[in-house]
């Protein structure tokens, strides 16, 4: 499989309404791909998704919480 198709099936696993625990391995995957195929950049790239995933999943648990 072409990493680029690889990488669009992880964008749009990552970008379901799926719990923290689901998508865990998918990010851990994506990153090993990264390692091994990528370049800094979109290393970064996936490290900043992650990251924007976390804020807005911690943003909805705290909503769901009051």
């Amino acid at each position: 499989m072409e990493l680029d198709v690889y990488i669009q099936i992880l964008e749009r696993a990552c970008s379901l309404r799926l719990s923290m625990h689901k998508l865990r391995p998918i990010f851990r995957k994506w990153m090993e791909a990264e390692e091994r195929f990528g370049d800094d950049k979109s290393r970064l790239l996936l490290r900043e998704k992650a990251e924007r995933f976390l804020e807005r999943n911690l943003d909805e648990h705290e909503d769901v919480e009051e």
